[in-house]
């Protein structure tokens, strides 16, 4: 199945939503029993900052197809976190897990996706504007963060997944606030989880992280 979106400025969930036969619920997106099972979510924090919550599987392989319309001088960073749930226990088909690992790129005007099929996707996408990343760590003097921030070509930094990464995750995944605190409250570990990615990503002389220019990048989704 392929699915092409356009990114307006408030995101396609909607869009990939109406393609699947379904509907927001609320904030959430229910995948429908036909096409797999869970769910994914958002926020959005003004144009800054924004994030996505995918916690789901597809019965059919899907192919997104994704066009960014961005503004003049609009530089954003996707940070995507995936294999950071816990997979589903007992499943009625065994389900395939996604790679631990966490994705760093620019927020490109297009991009192609591959979902397949009977995967589990227990993943988080944040996608921060740069001037929102420079307020809380542009006085970090380190080659790796003064690439996420100012290099202009494109870029792909890989690292793996910290424990506090997967505990602040999992912390997401059953909200302990009203629903009147919901935003704040997502807002907060969103930021702990930026947090936690640029506390790796300055380690990484000791730890496992790849470095790619590249020409074309494949982003996250909605």
């Amino acid at each position: 199945m392929k699915i092409a979106v356009t990114d307006k400025g408030s995101g396609v969930m909607a869009q990939f939503a109406q393609a699947i036969g379904t509907a927001f619920s609320g904030r959430f997106i229910y995948i429908p029993e036909n096409k797999g099972s869970g769910y994914i979510t958002g926020f959005g924090w003004g144009n800054d900052l924004k994030m996505m919550i995918r916690n789901y599987h597809l019965n059919e392989d899907v192919i997104l197809e994704r066009t960014n319309l961005l503004a003049d001088g609009e530089e954003n960073v996707g940070f995507f976190l995936s294999g950071v749930f816990p997979s589903p226990t007992n499943p009625e088909i065994p389900l395939v897990p996604e790679k631990a690992s966490v994705l760093i790129c620019m927020q490109t005007v297009s991009s192609v996706m591959d979902m397949p099929s009977n995967t589990y996707f227990g993943s988080i996408g944040i996608v921060v504007s740069r001037k929102f990343l420079r307020q809380y760590f542009g006085a970090i003097q380190h080659s790796v963060v003064e690439t996420i921030l100012e290099v202009k070509d494109n870029f792909l930094f890989e690292t793996g997944i910290s424990p506090e990464i997967i505990k602040t995750a999992s912390e997401m995944l059953h909200q302990p606030v009203p629903e009147s605190f919901e935003s704040y409250y997502y807002k907060l570990k969103c930021e702990e989880l930026l947090c936690y990615i640029f506390a790796l990503l300055v380690q990484r002389d000791a730890l496992p992280v790849t470095i790619c220019i590249l020409m074309i990048l494949r982003p996250y989704m909605p």
